[in-house]
């Protein structure tokens, strides 16, 4: 009798999972437009099967009124066998679909800053110590918020 309540409520906590996932992954975060600046390469995993990861500095430009610059992280990630969407380097803007993922969030001080946007040295694994020239002041503590491109 003991064996059969074991496998019963096993099989109801099975049914819960089972239905509470697709309702959960269902949920799609809310996309924004956002104009970004490109100033650095923060971090960049790429492979051959998989997904790849660019990590970029960006500061975001005002896209409606009252709002303000501020500079934050950006992830692109993408399918190894997709490559790249072309997205703006040497500090060009331009003008992105994104999400907010609050869970991504760092301080300044704690991203690493490899390279200008566009420098091929980016994907190297040594690690690589560069200064951008910030538009703004960033406290070092300051958490950056961090986006995540929309691929459609």
């Amino acid at each position: 009798m003991q064996n059969r309540q074991q496998y019963s409520f096993a099989a109801c906590a099975f049914l819960a999972v089972t239905v509470t996932v697709p309702s959960f992954a269902a949920k799609r975060p809310q996309s924004l437009k956002l104009n970004a600046r490109f100033l650095a390469t923060s971090t960049s995993v790429h492979s051959s099967v998989g997904e790849n990861q660019d990590v970029y500095l960006i500061e975001t430009s005002p896209t409606s009124p009252g709002s303000d610059r501020t500079l934050a992280r950006l992830i692109d990630e993408y399918p190894a066998f997709r490559g790249a969407t072309a997205l703006p380097t040497a500090s060009a803007t331009a003008m992105l679909t994104v999400w907010q993922d609050h869970s991504c969030e760092l301080p300044f001080g704690q991203m690493p800053l490899r390279t200008p946007p566009g420098d091929p040295s980016a994907v190297l694994n040594e690690p690589l110590h560069y200064r951008a020239a910030l538009p703004l002041f960033v406290n070092p503590g300051a958490p950056l918020p961090c986006y995540r491109v929309v691929r459609h």
